[in-house]
């Protein structure tokens, strides 16, 4: 609960601290809650709102001619360079209603920005992890040009060769190459798996958004259907969407984004739930914000480094999912390569030739595990409380 505390008159806040005072104790009377709607929005709109304002701004006139007063302070970087710094990381509210803080994302120094988390999560340190899901990204995107052979191409005399120096990882049992297969598929399989998550962060987004803020029958609503999804495994959910939307690799990264959507749902209410309690939020109400504009400019870039660390996660899910339903003849048909499709090829030559599966198996697991690590970074990057842990 906010203590008040005593004012004088020289205070430029008491005038405004008073007519708060007043409010609150209209507020505490017993037959408070008798009031009617239009009394109680009267008395909030004439009074609460415009005294926030005025509070908001003597504050804020009060701190600019402190800061022209103070003398300005300098801080070193980590490139051991000193630059003047100028505060404007937060917004205190500690003259005005005690220890209540309005967080800021970011920070902001004399010609540099920075907008957390979005910078935080796009400069990853150079480990060994992240270099190789960029390898992977780069082979993806390069794969026609750095390959020596076509990938459909078949050449029975060389049907079932192990590795050697022509093929790295051999050939399969029409001739392909499988290191070139390899590589070619993997742009398949990493479109299928942002597809993916793109699908599932735009449902789930949208739903747990309005879920954790509206409230009432509409999250009553979503909850309820999503808890119905969540009663069903990932996979069987995903073989239920690519039987009704029927083959194919479109159909398998909305399938296997469908069925991430609940997960990506009850992770955002839940932080709506907790951010939307938040002193600030509850200040943007009282200012007279409109709920559409509190949740998109207030909520949303609160809750953003669970969601990028979810959805960099889910990459992984995904693609383990969706090499699944080509492994099961769900996904793209044979010859196109596909890192399940080439894996389920090589399933009846396991004894005579074990390498036509351990490549794409080798690319999956090396691309998952890098993946996962990858956001255990992010997490750590992005988590204030293990960032504080790390600077003891």
């Amino acid at each position: 609960m906010i203590q008040t505390q005593p004012v004088s008159d020289n205070n430029p806040f008491a005038r405004s601290r008073a007519t708060f005072d007043r409010m609150c104790e209209q507020l505490r009377r017993p037959d408070a809650f008798a009031m009617t709607h239009a009394s109680l929005e009267r008395l909030l709109s004439t009074d609460g709102r415009e005294i926030l304002r005025q509070m908001f701004q003597d504050h804020l006139d009060l701190r600019g001619a402190h800061e022209q007063s103070a003398p300005h302070r300098s801080v070193v970087g980590e490139d051991g360079i000193e630059r003047p710094h100028r505060r404007d990381a937060t917004l205190e509210l500690r003259t005005l209603v005690g220890d209540v803080t309005v967080p800021r994302i970011g920070y902001s120094q004399r010609g540099q920005t920075s907008r957390f988390p979005m910078d935080a999560a796009l400069n990853l340190p150079n480990d060994p992890f992240s270099l190789g899901v960029r390898h992977v990204v780069a082979l993806a995107v390069a794969g026609p040009a750095v390959t020596r052979t076509d990938p459909l191409k078949m050449n029975l005399l060389e049907a079932l060769s192990p590795p050697s120096a022509a093929h790295p990882f051999g050939t399969d049992q029409y001739g392909r190459d499988i290191l070139t297969r390899v590589i070619t598929g993997a742009r398949l399989s990493l479109v299928t798996g942002l597809g993916a998550v793109v699908i599932a962060l735009a449902g789930g987004l949208g739903l747990g958004l309005v879920s954790g803020a509206a409230g009432g029958w509409a999250d009553l609503l979503i909850m309820r259907v999503v808890d119905v999804m969540m009663a069903f495994p990932s996979v069987l959910l995903a073989l239920v969407v690519v039987a009704v939307l029927g083959h194919g690799s479109t159909n398998v990264m909305v399938a296997v984004g469908v069925s991430l959507i609940p997960t990506f749902v009850r992770l955002i209410r839940g932080n709506v739930l907790v951010v939307r309690e938040q002193a600030y939020i509850e200040a943007a109400r009282a200012l007279g914000g409109r709920p559409r504009r509190v949740t998109l400019q207030h909520i949303l870039p609160n809750i953003l480094a669970p969601v990028i660390v979810l959805a960099t996660i889910a990459i992984a899910w995904s693609i383990i999912i969706g090499a699944s339903l080509s492994f099961l003849g769900l996904g793209p048909r044979p010859p196109i390569p596909e890192w399940g499709v080439d894996l389920s090829n090589g399933r009846n030559y396991l004894l005579r030739g074990w390498w036509i599966s351990a490549g794409p198996g080798v690319a999956i697991m090396t691309t998952v595990v890098a993946v996962n690590l990858v956001g255990d970074t992010l997490r750590d990057v992005l988590d204030p409380r293990l960032r504080s842990l790390t600077n003891l």
